[in-house]
């Protein structure tokens, strides 16, 4: 912008006056455009809410460094490259793949196409990228969603911090990048489907995070990672090895889901673990901590029942946790916990826990 003290595609410096909203999206948009091989907006300074759709970019779209004053959309489009905003702020939402105002889920329009996500249902999505969807470094203070696009490469929220709720859902992707990334607030997967790996190594959770639906098929690490609140990965597909590795397990649960190989826990503390409808027979355990009771190693989903009094005076593992991982687990029956006491004393029978299988067949004849 040519005599004007601000300038739309870079960081203004001393600026006293920016162009209001209308002109600055009618910029964007139009350089958007104009571009054939992708559009470059690294270290611009967005003063208002932007609303990026119905593009056609054959190259990378990179918005790298940049600072989001307001609320950014980007949706119903296609880009051939990557989309990239490494090492940008964000100050309110963000939302990839629906419009950050976008109130019902059953939106449909001429500009969504389908994709498969787990159980083989096609599932509308607004937004294809063939590159990768890169996010690592930034800082988001308002919501994060990821939902109803599909990309040929990878996510990557390494080093990522989000002080609100993220959320990501209803997308395919070839892999899945979250090392050393913090999220502050609730986190939610939800029918994602991950064609490569997924590495959540040393990344840190500290609120409720759910895994629900999501076909993971290649390896999945969880090495290092705090899950500093409850963890519950419900009904997911895990084709390959998925590794615990020291991981810190506030409070978990794994209700029907299927390990194509295993689940390994390595030196991983198990107190606040509970295996109620558990693949239990597909888990591997090196060197991890169960809880005790009475020098004999127990599971909390003992603490579920409430027709009996033998353990009632077990000390919880949980004191700041108001409830056991799900109400299957509170509503327990001595019988379905014999039955998983049973199984847990076959799996350690397998890996040669004498002294492991004699505290699950004790616990097996008491339920």
């Amino acid at each position: 912008m040519k005599g004007k003290p601000f300038c739309v595609y870079h960081a203004p410096s001393d600026a006293s006056e920016k162009p209001n909203g209308k002109e600055f999206y009618r910029l964007v948009q139009d350089r958007i455009r104009d571009e054939d091989n992708g559009c470059v907006f690294d270290g611009t300074i967005f003063p208002k809410s932007i609303s990026l759709r119905s593009f056609e970019v054959n190259g990378t779209l990179s918005f790298e460094r940049c600072q989001f004053e307001g609320n950014l959309s980007f949706y119903s489009s296609s880009v051939r490259g990557d989309l990239s905003f490494r090492g940008a702020t964000f100050f309110k939402k963000v939302s990839i793949g629906e419009d950050v105002n976008t109130k019902s889920s059953t939106r449909t329009n001429g500009c969504y196409q389908t994709t498969q996500v787990p159980g083989g249902v096609q599932a509308l999505v607004s937004l294809t990228i063939d590159g990768d969807v890169r996010f690592e470094d930034a800082i988001i203070h308002g919501s994060f969603t990821l939902k109803k696009f599909s990309n040929g490469g990878k996510i990557n929220l390494s080093s990522i911090a989000a002080t609100r709720r993220a959320s990501l859902s209803k997308i395919s992707t070839g892999e899945l990048e979250c090392e050393n990334a913090y999220f502050q607030n609730v986190v939610r997967l939800l029918d994602v489907v991950i064609a490569g790996k997924a590495d959540f190594n040393r990344a840190k959770f500290n609120a409720f995070a759910t895994i629900i639906r999501c076909d993971f098929r290649d390896l999945v690490y969880f090495s290092s990672t705090e899950f500093n609140s409850r963890l519950r990965i419900r009904n997911s597909r895990f084709k390959e090895t998925a590794l615990f590795e020291r991981t810190k397990l506030t409070e978990a649960s794994f209700p029907l889901c299927h390990f194509g190989e295993h689940a390994v826990f390595s030196d991983v503390d198990l107190k606040a673990v509970s295996f109620a409808r558990a693949p239990i027979e597909s888990f591997y355990f090196v060197g991890c901590n169960w809880l005790q009771f009475k020098g004999r190693a127990i599971t909390i989903d003992v603490l579920g029942l409430k027709s009996s009094r033998k353990y009632e005076k077990i000390p919880s593992p949980l004191p700041a946790v108001r409830s056991l991982p799900g109400k299957d687990q509170r509503n327990a029956s001595a019988k379905k916990l014999g039955e998983l006491y049973r199984r847990l004393k076959r799996l350690a029978r397998i890996e040669n826990d004498e002294l492991l299988a004699s505290d699950w067949h004790y616990l097996e004849k008491r339920c």
